[in-house]
């Protein structure tokens, strides 16, 4: 995985964490997506030490907003020539109904629409190996 381009939605906690920890550790140039700043910085910061991994960046991006995943988009579109592997990890639950600020139920759009519209997004930056 040595410099390749790796794009990790919830990147901060559980799987998508441990999915950015081995990434790191192979050399992957990581692209950490979260909403959460403080555990965004915190991952950063220990792969860059641990691994020696300069090329890894933290955005903080809340995927149930339409407007910021294009704005995520933009940044790579801006950054990056290519993606190589895109994981859409990114999920949440609520126990109560309610909608963001798109009028989308949340966790619909952080677990369904986000990733489609971030995957189709990008389709032009990914590699693919065929």
């Amino acid at each position: 995985m040595f410099n390749k381009i790796c794009l990790i939605t919830g990147a901060t906690s559980g799987i998508g964490r441990a999915t950015a920890l081995k990434l790191g550790e192979m050399g992957a140039c990581l692209i950490l997506v979260g909403r959460n700043t403080h555990k965004g910085h915190r991952i950063l910061h220990y792969i860059k030490k641990r691994f020696h991994n300069d090329l890894t960046r933290f955005i903080k991006i809340d995927l149930s907003i339409k407007k910021q995943v294009h704005q995520l988009v933009n940044f790579i579109d801006k950054d990056y020539r290519q993606i190589d592997v895109l994981i859409n990890n990114a999920g949440a639950r609520f126990n109560s109904y309610r909608q963001n600020s798109d009028g989308i139920e949340l966790t619909f759009a952080t677990n369904h629409l986000s990733h489609f519209v971030l995957t189709l997004l990008l389709l032009n930056k990914l590699r693919l190996l065929v």
